[in-house]
């Protein structure tokens, strides 16, 4: 860190942010897609949907990388329709 300069989480040394829009937009729309199974699951007492969508809502808090993000958010947006019977 150099002197005179505050420190802030948000950025790194490099001076970029360390939360992209792209991570930002990509967690918007999955957890607003969980939102949607969690009340879809809530009324039709499908527990696949409902877990599903509490995962799409707070997996995103701990997934930094987008390429990662996007992948197992697709994977979970695709579970309930992989596992209906």
């Amino acid at each position: 860190m150099m002197p005179g300069r505050s420190f802030s989480i948000y950025d790194n040394s490099n001076g970029s942010s360390l939360m992209s829009t792209s991570v930002l937009i990509w967690s918007l729309l999955f957890s607003s897609i969980g939102l949607g199974y969690l009340i879809y699951g809530k009324k039709q007492r499908k527990a696949t949907a409902l877990l599903s969508g509490a995962m799409l809502c707070f997996y995103p808090y701990f997934v930094p990388n987008v390429y990662l993000l996007v992948a197992i958010g697709v994977g979970l947006v695709a579970l309930p329709f992989s596992t209906e019977y």
